[in-house]
Order: structure tokens, then C-alpha cells, then sequence
């Protein structure tokens, strides 16, 4: 039995709210800031500092107008502290015409966003648990496809989605900023 759990961010506007939010950038923050030597500091310091100003911004919002994106958070169950995160945002519906695909309707395809566990808190299946949480609910409204970025250096994480079956969209990474040379891998799962 674990000791932690997953749980939806609440969405109402409470002071747990409040106190949850600036755990999430306080997580977000040392999550991402330990790449800053490995990839560039000041490229990795400005993607935080945007991805704050952006969904980080404003949860609620980013994830919970429609009932196709969700964000989920791990919590400690004795001390309450928030340990993980992930989120799931609906990016938008293929036709069948456009990509012939077999369903009349489209498809649905989203992406992986946020993803940070604790630093001190790895190695329990913590990420493991938020990525199948995630996964449970694109099954359930019925998404085919999953993407997500990330940089080269975040060999882990690159590891656990190739072990839920995400497969690299390119051999070849994407450079975001060849002065700085900044790489990205782009996986995604299909459903």
C-alpha cells in the first residue's frame, strides 16, 4: 500500500487552493531547475518562468473548462504535502478526412503537461501512479493520442513514458534554440 495518494486539483476557490498552488510552482520550479547546468540555465529559468505566467497561471482554467483536460496532484497521505503532478490538456480533434482515420467522429488528441515529482520524494511510483491516473482518464474520454516534450537531458522521465509505451515522434531531437543548443524530444502514445 502506498503513502500517498492521487487526487484531481480542487477546483473550487479555497485557501487549500491557495496554499496548493504555490506548492505547485515551488515544485515546478526545483523540478525543472536542476536541469539548468545540464541544458542552459537561463533557457531553462525563462521556460519556468513562462510556464508560471501561462497554465501555471491559472489551473482552473487551463484544465478544468472542458471534461477532455484534468490536472492531477500526489500528496503525502500523513503530512498532506504535495509531492507530484501531472496534467492533461485537450489539444484538439483530428478528422477523419484530414488523417483517415477508421473513426467517423475524429480523434482526440491531447498532451502531457507538468509532469514534476518531489525531487526527494523519486524512485517511490509516484510519477508511475500520476502518468496511469492520466492515461485511465484519456481511456476513459476516449483519446487516441497522447504527446508530450521534453529535453534530452530528462533521460528518467524519457525512460518511464517509453515503459507506458510513448514512442519518440523523430530519431532526431528538436533543436529549440540553436545558440543555446537546446534539444527536445517529442514522444507520444497512441491509445
Amino acid at each position: 500500500m502506498s503513502d500517498f495518494v492521487i487526487e484531481i486539483y480542487p477546483q473550487q476557490d479555497t485557501k487549500e487552493q491557495e496554499r496548493m498552488h504555490s506548492e505547485i510552482i515551488e515544485l515546478f520550479q526545483n523540478g525543472l531547475g536542476i536541469y539548468g547546468n545540464e541544458v542552459n540555465k537561463q533557457h531553462v529559468d525563462n521556460y519556468i518562468q513562462k510556464s508560471i505566467q501561462s497554465d501555471l497561471s491559472n489551473i482552473v482554467e487551463t484544465y478544468f473548462t472542458n471534461d477532455k483536460s484534468c490536472f492531477w496532484i500526489a500528496k503525502d497521505k500523513i503530512s498532506q504535502k504535495l509531492i507530484g503532478m501531472v496534467g492533461l490538456q485537450y489539444l484538439q480533434q483530428h478528422s477523419q478526412e484530414k488523417d483517415n482515420n477508421e473513426n467517423n467522429n475524429g480523434y482526440l488528441v491531447g498532451e502531457l503537461r507538468r509532469m514534476s515529482v518531489n525531487l526527494d520524494e523519486r524512485k517511490r511510483g509516484i510519477a508511475s501512479k500520476l502518468l496511469e491516473t492520466l492515461l485511465e482518464f484519456a481511456k476513459e474520454k476516449g483519446f487516441k493520442v497522447i504527446k508530450l516534450s521534453c529535453w534530452v537531458q530528462q533521460i528518467p522521465a524519457i525512460n518511464l513514458y517509453k515503459k507506458f509505451g510513448f514512442t519518440m515522434v523523430s530519431d532526431i531531437p528538436r533543436c529549440v534554440n540553436i545558440e543555446k543548443q537546446v534539444y527536445v524530444c517529442d514522444l507520444e502514445l497512441k491509445l
